[in-house]
């Protein structure tokens, strides 16, 4: 397991396990006191304090590795730079087996191709070498015939990391970040205006083992349904919020949670289809965002 998929292992069971005794945290109004819960926070107090003591002990070995580790690479950035400019400014490489080191170019070309050359010998990211700024690491993807945004291409939504990029999965279809260790993902969906019966609206129920597969018309979260490249669509009135007094009706198609009066009311009604599509909906108007910020200053 990766280290950043146990961390956010580790970040989302903490999570989950707070809001499970959430109720905990309140204290009766009145002079009565539940007994059981009495007994269920001091056992509590006691598990969030032996936890707290691991984590601090567990953030002492990652500061330790962390510090470690950039001693060693600092050396490694320093023997690069060495051979960098060395004598003819040579790039060597440890690839031949009855020549230790071996030529690999005579002379930097301005397009950095020793540079990735010597980089990839190494088994490091591809990048340039002097100002550690990462190249062809992104790759331009298609939203339209003449709009793209620019990400990392990856294979599985377990390949999304947490360092503030935007991730292509390329068996979803799908772009995705990670945010404080929530991985939102998706791509930009059709709002539907007047049509009638619109598709891709609402999850299908049938988690993974719906067998209509692209004849149905209900959304197919890859995560939940491997294979899947559905984009979740949308009804124009779904980014129309409704407070909590409005009529029950219309706030069954409409978004009803983001308000700041309201968010406690709200948050306390959402169903898990609701989080889903607002977690949809959100990551949409996201990348729309994007590419108005791209090419919106350009117009």
């Amino acid at each position: 397991m990766k280290a950043t998929e146990l961390i956010t292992k580790l970040s989302t069971d903490i999570s989950n396990y707070l809001s499970g005794n959430h109720y905990l945290l309140e204290s009766p109004d009145g002079d009565s006191i539940n007994v059981k819960t009495f007994t269920s926070r001091g056992q509590f107090i006691e598990q969030l304090i032996s936890a707290q003591s691991n984590i601090d002990a567990i953030c002492k070995q990652l500061n330790d590795s962390i510090r470690d580790a950039k001693q060693a690479h600092e050396k490694d950035l320093n023997t690069v730079s060495s051979i960098l400019g060395g004598n003819n400014n040579q790039l060597i490489s440890p690839i031949e087996k009855d020549n230790d080191w071996t030529l690999v170019s005579k002379k930097p070309q301005k397009n950095n191709k020793s540079l990735r050359t010597y980089a990839q010998t190494l088994n490091v990211p591809i990048c340039n070498m002097i100002t550690n700024d990462p190249v062809d690491m992104f790759t331009n993807i298609a939203i339209t015939e003449t709009k793209s945004l620019s990400a990392i291409t990856v294979l599985d939504f377990d390949s999304v990391k947490s360092d503030g990029n935007l991730y292509y999965v390329e068996n979803a279809n799908h772009f995705a970040i990670r945010l404080m260790g929530y991985l939102f993902h998706g791509n930009i969906g059709i709002v539907y205006t007047d049509e009638r019966v619109p598709e891709k609206i609402k999850d299908c129920k049938y988690a993974g083992g719906c067998r209509k597969n692209n004849r149905c018309d209900y959304y197919h979260d890859p995560i939940k349904f491997a294979g899947s490249k559905d984009h979740r669509n949308h009804i124009a009135g779904s980014f129309l919020y409704m407070p909590p007094d409005s009529n029950h009706k219309n706030r069954s198609r409409s978004r009803c949670f983001g308000s700041r009066t309201y968010l406690d009311t709200d948050l306390s009604q959402l169903q898990p289809d609701d989080i889903s599509r607002f977690h949809d909906q959100v990551f949409h108007d996201l990348l729309c965002a994007l590419i108005a910020h791209k090419y919106g200053a350009s117009m």
